[in-house]
Formats: structure tokens, C-alpha cells, sequence
């Protein structure tokens, strides 16, 4: 008697409850993948060559956040940041086609270089925890190293005004 009780409060206890409310109480009814955590990397070193940068943000209903941060070099090339914590990004859908190249030992973890078919670009590209970070512009992998080396975490909606 007590357990059919106790299974019809827990039947009437859900349809009472909306969808949030549900999912919080009973996670296995979220069919869903787990969102990546929202941790986005900002540079805090800038190369002198480096005129004013613009930045795109984009996050979708699953907390999946895309960042880019584009500058013009005094020579009229372009350096990029670009991120995300999809579990399907990659360095071709940052950059397109690229030839890897080696190993390179940064401060803080292992970057792979590599420069981009046509050859006009130098790129670095690693994933920290969740976030793939590609690295790309006319600069040597040295001068890329340290943009990458000054990378410091944040979350996507800090940079959102």
C-alpha cells in the first residue's frame, strides 16, 4: 500500500512539474548531449604590427559558443583567433585547407603549426579541454607562439556587452 502510494505522489509530482523543472530532478530524461562547458581564450599579448581588431561571438540554445577576433597587420594581412567548443570543430573549418606541420612546446601546452594551402599564413591550432584555438596569420610560428602563450581564459558572455 505505502509503495503504490509513494509511486502515485512521484507520477503526479512529475506531471505537475514543467520540462526544466523535470530534467533538473531526473537527469536521464535529458536526452541531449552535455553542453561544453563556455570557456572562450583572449589574447593578452598583441603584436606592435596589429591595428584595430573586430570580434564575433556566437552561441547557440545548446551552449555551443564560437568566438572570432580579427586584426589587420601594418602589412595589410590578417591575424585570427578563432574558437569553439563544438565537439565537431576543426582546423578546415577555421582556416580551410592547411598543410600540419610539427610540434611546438608553448609555456603552457602543446601547440601543432602548420601554414594554410596557398601558403600565405603561418598557423598554430590546440585543444584546451573543450575549445579548439586556431591561431592564424602572416606572422612567424614564434611571433605566433607568444599570442598563444598569452591566451587567458574567460567565459563567452564576459566579452558580450
Amino acid at each position: 500500500m505505502g509503495l503504490t502510494l509513494l509511486a502515485a505522489a512521484l507520477v503526479a509530482a512529475t506531471l505537475f512539474l514543467d520540462g526544466s523543472s523535470v530534467r533538473s530532478g531526473y537527469p536521464f530524461l535529458d536526452a541531449g548531449p552535455v553542453p561544453a562547458p563556455d570557456v572562450v581564450y583572449m589574447p593578452s599579448y598583441v603584436t606592435l604590427d596589429v591595428q584595430p581588431s573586430f570580434m564575433t561571438v556566437s552561441k547557440d540554445h545548446r551552449g555551443n559558443v564560437d568566438v572570432e577576433v580579427a586584426s589587420r597587420l601594418r602589412s595589410g594581412d590578417e591575424l585570427r583567433i578563432w574558437q569553439s567548443n563544438r565537439f565537431d570543430a576543426s582546423v578546415t573549418k577555421a582556416v580551410g585547407s592547411y598543410v600540419e606541420g610539427t610540434r611546438v612546446i608553448g609555456t603552457h601546452m602543446t601547440w601543432i603549426s602548420g601554414r594554410t594551402q596557398d601558403g600565405r599564413a603561418n598557423l598554430l591550432y590546440a585543444r584546451i579541454g573543450s575549445t579548439l584555438v586556431v591561431i592564424v596569420g602572416a606572422l612567424s610560428h614564434e611571433e605566433l607562439l607568444r599570442v598563444a602563450d598569452s591566451l587567458r581564459q574567460t567565459s563567452s558572455s564576459a566579452l558580450v556587452l
